[in-house]
């Protein structure tokens, strides 16, 4: 899916993404590497990081 994804809507995905405010252990590695996967469409490491985004919020509900 990501391979098929252009620049613009990577650049629109990170920028809903940071419309949100996140606890500090999110904010910091997890979403700058998650930023830095998508705006390269590298898909491995974009799901590595969703990966850990996730449980990152599942740790702080």
């Amino acid at each position: 899916m990501i391979e098929v994804m252009d620049v613009d809507a990577a650049d629109e995905i990170i920028r809903q993404l940071k419309r949100f405010a996140y606890p500090e252990s999110i904010t910091t590695e997890v979403m700058e590497n998650l930023c830095l996967a998508v705006t390269d469409l590298d898909e491995k490491q974009a799901a590595i990081w969703i990966d850990k985004f996730e449980q990152k919020l599942e740790e702080n509900t």
